[in-house]
């Protein structure tokens, strides 16, 4: 027990000590944060808290995408599946040759899987066709399309940008949140209070971090490249 109650006295005097180094520095900064103040014509401490309010309402509004721009580039993206099922139903039925319709559907044997029979796969490349269809007319009917959009027009192209950059932000979103769950993870490791069992914890953590930051990082880096114009990439010494 005295052993705890000195353990808990040296934790808590630590805390101490460092919140009051950190007041400290806080209050050596002043001077220079008056300056600063000045410099940009600031004239009291009340203009951050309108800052902070203004960028508070912003990021709110980030929160849920307008429902307009949501359904249109639902609307793209389920025109660029029709569009790809349809190319798929094409190229098959241009190499669909003559075959024996009683032959036993076999498997490769470079990859296991099973190959079914071309009259199969036609059919197989119709139902995702009509099934494409069906989510496209869906959407046209709650969006009251009367026409249907093509790659030429103006409001496919808007939609690609906008599905584009909504890929792009949400690929650095992820990439951020994993790389700074690893900066807490790193920091906690290397507490001194922070036992054995749990620095084995961390480090499993660590690993696995490490491999989604690098899934996370190369899907960053396609959806940059993907941009107009492409955003720089980024490799993993800039990351971690």
């Amino acid at each position: 027990m005295p052993m705890l109650l000195k353990l808990n006295t040296i934790l808590v005097s630590s805390f101490l000590v460092n919140n009051y180094r950190q007041a400290l520095e806080l209050l050596a900064g002043e001077d220079a944060l008056r300056k600063t103040m000045e410099d940009q014509g600031i004239t009291g401490t009340e203009v951050f808290h309108a800052w902070l309010a203004e960028e508070r309402v912003y990021l709110s509004s980030l929160s849920k995408e307008p429902i307009q721009e949501t359904l249109e580039m639902e609307y793209y993206q389920k025109l660029v599946n029709l569009h790809a099922a349809n190319e798929k139903l094409a190229k098959l039925k241009s190499t669909w040759h003559a075959f024996d319709p009683h032959a036993p559907t076999t498997f490769s044997k470079t990859s296991g899987k099973r190959r079914y029979k071309p009259d199969t796969q036609v059919r197989h490349a119709q139902e995702a066709v009509d099934n494409a269809l069906n989510a496209v007319h869906g959407v046209e009917m709650q969006m009251e399309i009367s026409e249907r959009w093509t790659p030429d027009s103006e409001q496919w192209k808007t939609a690609a940008v906008m599905t584009g950059q909504r890929q792009y932000q949400r690929c650095l979103d992820e990439l951020e949140s994993l790389v700074v769950s690893r900066m807490f993870e790193l920091t906690k490791m290397n507490m001194s209070q922070t036992g054995y069992k749990l620095r084995k914890h961390i480090g499993k953590a660590l690993k696995a971090r490490s491999q989604a930051i690098k899934s996370a990082l190369d899907r960053y880096n396609a959806a940059a490249d993907q941009m107009s114009p492409p955003r720089p990439s980024l490799a993993w010494e800039q990351v971690v």
